[in-house]
């Protein structure tokens, strides 16, 4: 899959509110706030369903009632169409 180039990526932003693209434009990023613990817990288990589905793994960190999710295609250094598919699909399950 190839990578997306700098006005691709600020394209598909716009369709992701609170995503950012981050370390030189090689990490899509988004925070979650929830009520307590087991939110956060229970939306890190239906989103690992999803990225099973997918077969990416983003970077998970839950900080209580914070999840802090991060992706990146890193064996091709960037990123792809499958992890702004994950991040979509991560947006709908919120």
């Amino acid at each position: 899959m190839p990578l997306i180039d700098f006005s691709q990526i600020e394209e598909l932003l716009q369709e992701l509110p609170g995503w950012s693209v981050e370390h030189g434009r090689q990490e899509l990023r988004r925070e979650y706030t929830f009520q307590s613990f087991a939110h956060s817990l229970a939306f890190v288990n239906k989103l690992g369903a999803i990225a099973a589905k997918l077969d990416h793994y983003p970077d998970i960190d839950i900080r209580w009632n914070v999840v802090r999710i991060c992706t990146s295609s890193r064996s091709l250094g960037g990123l792809t169409e499958t992890d702004f598919t994950l991040a979509k699909e991560i947006e709908a399950l919120a």
